[in-house]
């Protein structure tokens, strides 16, 4: 019996974790427009670079869990901000750049999901040091977040003309 409530009291907090993580990614693809379609693309790209990578089954759904929950911080941004058509002012930017670390305080609390929080801690490193939020460079960067950051830019490349480049690689 103690077994069987134990049982039940980890599918029921899985269930729970799922539920809310689910209305997060909802949120999201709901405050940014485009945000569901170009996560899809963004994980198609993942298991097809991530497979020819040699990544194993597990690497390649953590990988496709840090797709989907990359940019899962900016749940805490205002809308007004994330849609801004203008450039930021530095205090608007500054608080953009915050949803690297808020989504690894959301990812890292919850079992689940504390195997990506690291690697979305880290989504906008640059491999010579200038991306944030640490300045991390090179092999400090998680492996999977670099290639996130390869696959993002691929995708902009492909899909986001309208922006510079260095707006998204910043």
């Amino acid at each position: 019996a103690e077994k069987e409530m134990y049982h039940n009291k980890l599918q029921t907090r899985n269930s729970v974790s799922s539920s809310i993580i689910a209305a997060l990614i909802q949120h999201l693809n709901e405050a940014i427009p485009g945000t569901e379609e170009r996560t899809w693309r963004l994980q198609v790209m993942a298991i097809d670079f991530g497979s020819k990578l040699g990544l194993s089954p597990e690497q390649l759904d953590e990988l496709s869990l840090l797709v989907a929950l990359h940019d899962i911080g900016k749940v805490a941004i205002p809308r007004d901000i994330l849609l801004k058509q203008d450039p930021l002012i530095p205090k608007e930017e500054e608080f953009l750049r915050s949803h690297a670390e808020l989504g690894y305080h959301l990812t890292f609390s919850s079992p689940e999901l504390a195997s990506i929080s690291l690697s979305i801690l880290a989504h906008h490193e640059n491999w010579d040091g200038t991306g944030y939020p640490q300045q991390l460079q090179g092999n400090e960067i998680p492996f999977l977040s670099r290639v996130l950051r390869l696959l993002t830019t691929y995708d902009f490349m492909l899909h986001d003309q309208q922006l510079p480049l260095d707006e998204v690689l910043n």
